[in-house]
């Protein structure tokens, strides 16, 4: 497996990882059981999520015709 598919796998997960925080800061703070901390906690979460999502296709882009890193 080379680097390049190393990097973009631990992107993907970031992502999820971002984007599952996130709608579980905003689910807490919906459901009454928490402060305004949980939402701005999930917005930040998704707003780093949609970021991370702008890295990855910028970086297959740019990385794209490298094949052995």
């Amino acid at each position: 497996m080379s680097l390049k598919v190393v990097h973009i796998v631990f992107i993907v997960a970031s992502v999820l990882l971002a984007f599952g925080f996130g709608v579980w800061g905003v689910y807490v703070y919906a459901a009454g059981a928490a402060g305004a901390a949980y939402l701005v906690m999930g917005i930040a979460a998704s707003v780093l999520g949609v970021g991370l999502v702008v890295y990855g296709i910028r970086f297959v882009q740019r990385f794209r015709h490298v094949r052995n890193l």
